[in-house]
């Protein structure tokens, strides 16, 4: 339950920081975790990114202030951090389907994205089992690509991603590199909003690395280690969304904010998240 009160006192920061500046990190010190995972935390709960909430709050608020309380238009652009009337016009149409100017007309029709409030909700009705081991230092090697978050493209670009790196052969040549024949899906943290960097790659050999491949070194950590039921290994998306929305409030763990890993065999598909207590 702390868990989610300090979900919501991130809410109500942001809530009363919308004609400000919002600091990630600050929000994210509620919740007693890195920016980065708050806000992979908050996307996977509410399935909208952060700086899209934020977005949609303050022109919801934006409305309100042009429609009802008579503001001038370049007055709530800039309060609501937009550089030009032009961009914040861009923006509030479309999301209302309508210039902001249009918006003072009577019956006009404009869109409200309410605040968000979190909740205890009974469910985890199917088990999830887990343990906490200690990894080691691991040094692997492969391919990096930026995910986008906004409107969950990244939904659509992880798949694709493990289909390009059948389809064109990188898995087979990435096998002089190997120790073994686990192949690790590693989700790291990327200072950019809207976006993380996701790697397909190999526990590496140190056999030289002439073709430039990206070398990444996972460090030594206490992680939560889940095994994806068979059923869901065609969905691992959805798994995952239930260890943020199910596992973590309910056991007390914190995310580290280091890389979270998948590992993937010919038997499965095992998920590590680096937490702790």
């Amino acid at each position: 339950m702390d868990w989610l009160l300090g979900m919501n006192q991130s809410v109500n920061y942001i809530e009363d920081n919308l004609d400000g500046d919002i600091s990630y990190s600050t929000a994210a010190k509620f919740v007693c975790c890195s920016a980065y995972e708050f806000q992979r935390i908050f996307s996977f709960m509410t399935k909208v990114t952060l700086s899209e909430y934020i977005r949609k709050r303050r022109l919801t608020l934006a409305a309100h202030d042009i429609q009802i309380n008579k503001e001038k238009i370049t007055d709530v652009a800039i309060k609501y951090g937009y550089d030009s009337p032009a961009a914040f016009s861009r923006a509030f149409k479309e999301q209302h389907g309508t210039t902001p100017i249009s918006a003072r007309n009577e019956g006009v029709l404009l869109k409200t994205y309410p605040l968000i409030s979190f909740k205890f909700v009974i469910q985890g009705v199917d088990k999830m089992e887990y343990k906490i081991i200690h990894k080691d230092e691991v040094q692997v090697i492969g391919m990096s690509r930026k995910m986008i978050t906004k409107n969950n493209e990244h939904w659509r670009d992880i798949p694709k991603f493990w289909d390009d790196f059948k389809l064109t052969g990188l898995k087979d040549k990435l096998n002089s590199f190997a120790l073994d024949d686990v192949v690790f899906a590693i989700t790291t943290y990327s200072e950019e909003p809207d976006c993380f960097w996701y790697m397909l790659a190999v526990a590496y050999n140190h056999v030289q690395n002439t073709d430039n491949y990206d070398v990444m070194t996972i460090p030594a950590g206490t992680y939560a280690v889940f095994e994806v039921p068979s059923e869901n290994e065609d969905n691992i998306g959805n798994f995952t969304m239930r260890i943020f929305n199910e596992w973590l409030p309910s056991t007390g763990y914190k995310l580290t904010g280091e890389a979270e890993i998948e590992c993937c065999t010919k038997d499965g598909t095992v998920i590590w998240m680096p937490i702790i207590q």
